[in-house]
């Protein structure tokens, strides 16, 4: 009984500072005169603050509950334990912000780890002089298992509702299926198919994802992930990412993350299909880990001279280990 109230106190705390965090987040401006959308997996608003200060870098990293955005085959590699994790992000210009709680239990099982999460995207519009809203909730249950300790497999399912004005709202569901060969303390190979039940809308486009990392468990570490988008640029073409990240831990206590992004899939601000191009972005992010506890900040910019360099992020996440 002491482990559970110890949990959902700790819980309490992640839940109400990341609320704080977002309530101040309202300040910013009154939305942009667009009609928006929910950018949903593989997507730079939801993989987490660790990858995102990586360039969004780490499907072959990927462990703790973000494992349920990057790859879910990572929630085994976070043996013997319950992670929690509760996620602000928030895109300025185009005002949006996103809330995120999940958790990670690899401890009550010893065959299978799992994991829930659950999102809420909010953004207003401005249309007209009106202010109208567009929200979103994701909500994802995770399972993973391994082979022999060295291949690990994973599913997370995905429920993605959308209420967006003048369109009508989006209702699915969908599936993330990934794998990882870990091979030693040195190498890392992983591959994901993202969103693999078909659905019409553009939120959830079918996607994979190859990676592999360095130095897993170690120090210094880096990922390279190459990200083929078969949906969102329409008309047969893929889109593909090239994410590139590097994370150096010091005594244990503090991660310094760099990275790397060419992105020619997704758009900033409703540029229409001629307009679009590759893009590069840059990132950097911080975490600590003390004892039980730990928190993290990620900041990814792109590198432009014109409007997109307002493209920015920023993203907080607490964490408490048990």
């Amino acid at each position: 009984m002491r482990s559970v109230n110890r949990v959902v106190s700790v819980f309490s705390m992640v839940w109400g500072c990341c609320l704080f965090l977002w309530a101040t987040s309202l300040a910013y401006g009154s939305g942009v005169e667009l009609t928006g959308s929910l950018p949903s997996t593989p997507s730079p608003d939801y993989f987490g603050t660790r990858p995102m200060g990586m360039g969004n870098a780490g499907v072959a990293l990927a462990d703790g509950p973000e494992s349920l955005f990057l790859n879910p085959a990572g929630a085994w590699r976070r043996r013997k334990s319950y992670v929690l994790q509760g996620t602000f992000f928030f895109h300025p210009a185009a005002d949006n912000r996103v809330f995120n709680v999940g958790i990670i239990d690899s401890k009550s099982n010893p065959m299978v780890a799992g994991g829930i999460s659950y999102s809420y995207y909010v953004a207003p519009r401005n249309d007209d002089g009106k202010v109208r809203t567009v929200e979103g909730h994701i909500a994802r249950l995770g399972v993973a298992a391994a082979f022999q300790e060295t291949l690990v497999f994973g599913a997370t399912l995905k429920y993605l509702y959308l209420n967006r004005p003048f369109f009508l709202p989006i209702n699915t569901l969908t599936l993330d299926v990934g794998v990882t060969w870990q091979a030693n303390n040195w190498l890392s190979l992983s591959v994901v198919g993202y969103n693999l039940i078909y659905n019409e809308t553009g939120e959830t486009p079918i996607s994979m994802a190859v990676g592999f990392a360095i130095g897993y468990k170690m120090p210094l570490q880096l990922a390279v992930d190459w990200v083929m988008d078969f949906q969102s640029k329409g008309n047969g073409e893929v889109g593909h990412e090239l994410r590139v990240g590097a994370e150096y831990t010091i005594a244990n206590i503090v991660a310094i993350r760099v990275g790397y992004q060419l992105d020619q899939v997704r758009d900033f601000l409703g540029l229409n299909e001629t307009e679009r191009h590759i893009r590069h972005f840059i990132s950097a992010g911080v975490g600590v880990k003390y004892a039980q506890f730990g928190a993290q900040v990620a900041f990814r910019q792109q590198l432009a001279l014109n409007y997109e360099s307002n493209n920015r992020q920023l993203a907080f996440s607490l964490q408490a280990f048990f």
